[in-house]
């Protein structure tokens, strides 16, 4: 039970993370996030200028935001595996369920702030 424990709570961080990237996707979109170090996508050629900022994050909001939704389905159901015992399902099937549902968010999520960054750095230069 302990391991399904510590996979909840790595799921329920994670998912944590994700809402505030879902966040981050829908002010980039908007127009509302500013250019910052802290949070957006942000490469040489978006942080170049205000303008190559707002074209670059909004040029990536799309797939920040598949990354985000993806990973908070996912996080969510690695959380929700952590009842599985109670339905009679065996604590290591139950925890590598988990593991398995947390790596696949992850990957998801780089995946796709992968292609993000990159629509975001080749609309950002042809901003500049």
């Amino acid at each position: 039970m302990e391991d399904a424990l510590i996979g909840m709570g790595a799921a329920a961080i994670l998912l944590i993370g994700s809402l505030v990237l879902l966040r981050v996707a829908r002010r980039a979109s908007s127009g509302a996030l500013k250019r910052n170090h802290t949070v957006g996508i942000r490469t040489v050629q978006t942080l170049a200028s205000d303008e190559a900022w707002a074209v670059g994050n909004r040029a990536g909001a799309k797939t920040t935001f598949i990354a985000a939704v993806g990973s908070i389905i996912g996080s969510s159901l690695a959380v929700l595996c952590g009842l599985l015992p109670m339905l009679g399902t065996s604590e290591d099937l139950t925890a590598a369920a988990i593991a398995c549902l947390i790596l696949a968010s992850c990957g998801w999520a780089v995946c796709w702030l992968i292609a993000g960054s990159r629509a975001a750095n080749r609309a950002a230069e042809e901003a500049s």
